[in-house]
């Protein structure tokens, strides 16, 4: 098997930085066949980064698999970064497919399916023990999968 190489935006303090991960040394996968991935890469060296990387940890290994939550494959940390391996949403974001429609109004099915959607994973993170909540849910924080 060929190493598979992901290059991945680092943002640090004001520095946007490129990297790339070998994620079969990252992950183990050698033999394995690795998802439709991205890595998000928390810089643990900033005190922000930190916290972030305590919550998004937190929530992807006590939240149950869901069809309305993006799915954390794995993650590793060193003494820099942490990276996880997430589900990719390869259609983009709401605001994308909102922005898509030009003048046109999106299917009023279509928006009570998104509503819908989102409640359900509201629902999810809500009823977690202790409850989740997400303080930032936007248009561009809400992404399509192919699903």
């Amino acid at each position: 098997m060929k190493t598979k190489l992901a290059i991945i935006f680092v943002i640090s303090t004001s520095i946007l930085t490129s990297a790339a991960i070998d994620l079969n040394q990252l992950f183990n996968y050698a033999n394995q066949v690795v998802p439709d991935y991205v890595v998000n890469v928390i810089n643990i060296a900033n005190p922000k980064g930190l916290a972030s990387l305590r919550n998004e940890k937190f929530v992807y290994t006590t939240v149950d698999k869901h069809p309305n939550l993006v799915f954390c494959y794995n993650f590793r940390e060193d003494d820099m970064f942490c990276y996880f391996l997430l589900e990719n949403c390869s259609h983009g974001s709401l605001f994308d497919l909102i922005s898509s429609y030009q003048d046109k109004t999106l299917p009023e099915s279509l928006i009570l399916q998104i509503i819908f959607e989102i409640a359900t994973a509201l629902q999810k993170l809500h009823s977690n023990n202790p409850p989740i909540i997400h303080r930032d849910i936007k248009i561009e924080n809400i992404l399509i999968g192919i699903d």
